[in-house]
């Protein structure tokens, strides 16, 4: 996979000794958010337009149901991602592509977005970001959405509405379970 970079002043781009299928490219567009990284993926064997994925780093606040114990940290945040064809793995693409922006914008690799079913009522894509590693602070909707997994059913309209969700960090949860034992020992 490859990205190219659009800006107004100049189209930058390497010298490629072939042209990879995939293509990601990269804009700015100002939103009622303010302003948004517009990412969208292309096939360059057949010309077809892929999905697309709104992003932009945000600081977290103290009381924020992402990365509920690393407070004012910074994350990179999906708004929005859209695949035309699924089965294909291009979330999953995309979804790689954003750890790395994420560490390119100084985030260390977290992610966070909000599930929901909002752009695809009949295939809600909670249990997609799950099998991703995506977690959320609401341990009941993640067993479930674990059991669902497992076993191979669809998840019911009534448990896929918007849930907050975030990918961990292995090194941060290490300091949380050192912070836990620290809290248990003063206990």
């Amino acid at each position: 996979m490859f990205m190219l970079n659009f800006s107004s002043k100049s189209l930058l781009t390497p010298k490629l000794k072939s042209v990879p299928e995939l293509v990601i490219y990269k804009s700015m567009t100002d939103t009622s958010k303010g302003p948004m990284i517009h990412y969208g993926m292309a096939n360059t064997k057949t010309g077809m337009y892929i999905g697309e994925m709104y992003a932009r780093p945000v600081k977290n606040s103290f009381f924020s149901v992402y990365y509920p114990t690393l407070f004012g940290c910074k994350s990179f945040k999906i708004e929005k991602l859209i695949v035309d064809e699924r089965g294909f793995g291009y979330g999953r693409k995309f979804i790689d592509f954003a750890k790395k922006e994420s560490m390119k914008y100084g985030c260390k690799g977290r992610l966070n977005l909000l599930a929901s079913r909002l752009y695809d009522p009949e295939n809600p894509p909670h249990l997609f970001y799950r099998k991703m590693g995506f977690t959320s602070r609401f341990k009941g909707k993640i067993k479930y959405f674990d059991e669902c997994i497992k076993n191979g059913c669809q998840i019911d309209w009534m448990e896929s509405f918007n849930l907050p969700m975030y990918l961990p960090i292995k090194k941060e949860n290490r300091l949380l379970k050192l912070f836990n034992r620290l809290k248990n020992f003063i206990k």
